[in-house]
Formats: structure tokens, C-alpha cells, sequence
């Protein structure tokens, strides 16, 4: 099911579930990573010393998503900010649901 919501209140439910996220170890970067360097992302000159540390960052901290899965007791329901309405109308057109 499909959820449409201001973009305000998506940010308040992004803020509020963020950090109860499942990750599974395919979300990390591997250890064999440490002591690479992509410049201009990570290495001299930047926050990360090493490409694992980034990708550690960006894992830890993800950003905003265009949707949210949230699972509950009568099934899952897909919430999407107001700014992806016609994302979503496009996929519900090419599904058939519209």
C-alpha cells in the first residue's frame, strides 16, 4: 500500500525511524578497504582517512530515502513524501493500478 504525506511530516517519520533501520552486514564496507583512498571522497584534504571509514559514515548515516517501508500488523505500507507524488503515480500507472 502506498502513503502519501507532506514533505514535513516525512521528515519527522525519517528522523523518528531512522535509527531502528535493519542493516544486515551487505550494508557495511569490507575490511579490505582500509588504507584505500578515492579522492576526492576520502584521503589528505577530506573527513575520512580511508574508504572504509566513508563508507562506514555512510552506512551509519544514511541519507534521507525517496521512500520509507514501514511493517506493520496489517501489512507493509510504503510512505513517500509529497515532493515524489507523481514518482509514485507513475509507478502505480505502469503497474496497473491506476
Amino acid at each position: 500500500m502506498y502513503k502519501i504525506i507532506s514533505d514535513t511530516e516525512y521528515d519527522k517519520l525519517w528522523d523518528r525511524v531512522k535509527n531502528s533501520r535493519v542493516m544486515t552486514s551487505h550494508d557495511l564496507p569490507t575490511h579490505h578497504m582500509k588504507g584505500w583512498t578515492c579522492k576526492p571522497h576520502s584521503g589528505p584534504g577530506t573527513p575520512f582517512k580511508d574508504e572504509y571509514d566513508r563508507l562506514m559514515h555512510e552506512a551509519l548515516n544514511p541519507k534521507k530515502p525517496i521512500t520509507i517501508r514501514m511493517v506493520t500488523p496489517d501489512g507493509e505500507e510504503w510512505v513517500y513524501p509529497e515532493s515524489a507524488r507523481s514518482y509514485v503515480e507513475r509507478i502505480k500507472k505502469d503497474r496497473g493500478e491506476i
